[in-house]
């Protein structure tokens, strides 16, 4: 029998994401008929510091500072039932976390400096 089990999230990279800006990704597996995704589990490896993996395949969080691109292997393991038998399959993959957020400035629109009657003084 084969592995009722496809993953529609492709082995490797997940992406490249800033450090110190919020991030969320799933990794998606399927079942097929009969059976059903019960969870998601991190089986070996680990996810840069600020990271957080959730049962249902979702990767959260604010990655920490790097000072340079630093890159997390890790395995996942998904699980599906069909109400007797637990079927597994596990999926390696990476993600890095690139160096220090480059900063972004939002300035409203308008005056940012009114006077009325002053004196410049440096």
């Amino acid at each position: 029998m084969s592995n009722p089990i496809t993953w529609e999230t492709t082995a490797g990279g997940i992406g490249t994401y800033p450090a110190q800006v919020a991030m969320s990704f799933n990794v998606v597996a399927t079942a097929s008929t009969g059976y059903t995704i019960t969870k998601y589990l991190l089986i070996s490896g680990s996810l840069s510091n600020g990271l957080t993996f959730r049962d249902d395949g979702k990767i959260y969080g604010t990655p920490d500072t790097v000072s340079s691109g630093t890159t997390s292997t890790f395995v996942v393991r998904a699980l599906a039932t069909d109400g007797q038998t637990i079927i597994v399959s596990d999926r390696t993959f990476t993600i890095t976390v690139s160096g220090a957020a480059t900063p972004s400035f939002n300035i409203p629109s308008g005056s940012i400096l009114q006077t009325l009657d002053s004196e410049w003084v440096e």
